[in-house]
């Protein structure tokens, strides 16, 4: 019998809480140092390469059976991916397959990609609005319901250039 099992099981949750949280700050450390990197990059430089986003950590399902996403951060530049062997019950901490490598495969990314892509990086959510309304707009007035500017319905119709758009404004 191992000492793991001689603990209480709430002194076992406390620990994997623990754990999580330290994961957590691992990929947001991650993310902000690969947003700085993106940032730095020059618009004119296509080639140059980007450094990816891990793809946001999903929660284990609370006793409501919804799932909650944390913010993702950025990748490392090693291949093994941040806090693999952290709880079980997290997703791994991995860019996702589809971030492209530098703008020039960014930009010639299919519509169909460029949605997949803002999806995975939950860019997309449902239950808000990103856009105003035409009345609103004659009337000057913003949309009630808009909760974030970068968040949209997968229903709203954006085309890959908002999707494109969107993404490179997440990356940094």
């Amino acid at each position: 019998m191992g000492l793991t099992a001689k603990l209480p099981a709430s002194l076992r949750e406390e620990v994997e809480q623990y754990k999580r949280q330290i994961t957590e700050v691992k990929v947001s450390l991650h993310n902000s140092e690969a947003r700085r990197y993106n940032a730095l990059i020059r618009s004119t430089a296509f080639d140059e390469p980007l450094r990816p986003l891990l793809l946001p950590l999903m929660s284990p399902a609370p006793a409501s059976g919804t799932t909650a996403v944390t913010s993702a951060s950025p990748p490392s530049s090693s291949k093994t991916p941040i806090g693999a062997s952290a709880t079980p019950e997290l997703t791994p901490l991995i860019p996702s397959p589809l971030f492209p490598l530098n703008l020039s495969s960014l930009i010639s990314m299919e519509p169909s990609e460029a949605r997949a892509l803002v999806k995975e990086y939950g860019l997309i959510k449902p239950g808000t609005e990103a856009t105003i309304t035409d009345e609103s707009q004659r009337q000057g007035k913003k949309a009630s319901a808009k909760k974030k500017q970068d968040v949209i319905t997968e229903s709203s119709g954006a085309s890959r250039e908002d999707d494109l758009n969107r993404f490179m404004k997440f990356i940094g």
